[in-house]
């Protein structure tokens, strides 16, 4: 399926769950974030570690970062990217974070229980892979 198809189904289902559009919007854009992230991570590419001595451990996740990506609170992009996410979910929905590229980085338990990822965990919110 295209990004776009997928993209659509999901805000088809997780509308049909009741979430709104506004945090809708916030999860997708979260997902994107978290794969670049996980590819970087993945790579060893910038603002991840590269072995370069200068970067920052977060104090949340222990993940060593660019230190100017890490806030004042010393939390990295990637733990202040799924507290976003945490925020914006009402009770009923859980997030399912997962750190591989190559997989669904972020996916949605959903109250009814729902899924599209052969009844694991949630469903999948679909990033653009560029």
């Amino acid at each position: 399926m295209s990004y776009s198809l997928d993209r659509d189904e999901t805000v088809a289902l997780l509308t049909d769950e009741g979430l709104d559009i506004p945090a809708i919007r916030v999860i997708l854009r979260a997902a994107q974030t978290l794969h670049r992230l996980a590819v970087t991570q993945c790579n060893g590419d910038w603002p991840a570690d590269d072995g370069r001595p200068s970067t920052l451990e977060c104090v949340k996740c222990g993940d060593r970062w660019e230190p100017s990506t890490i806030a004042k609170n010393g939390h990295c992009q990637k733990c202040r990217t799924e507290a976003r996410v945490r925020e914006v979910l009402p009770e009923g929905f859980m997030p399912v974070f997962g750190g591989d590229p190559r997989g669904c980085v972020l996916k949605i338990a959903v109250p009814s229980g729902k899924t599209d990822d052969h009844a694991r965990e949630g469903l999948c919110i679909p990033v653009r892979n560029r």
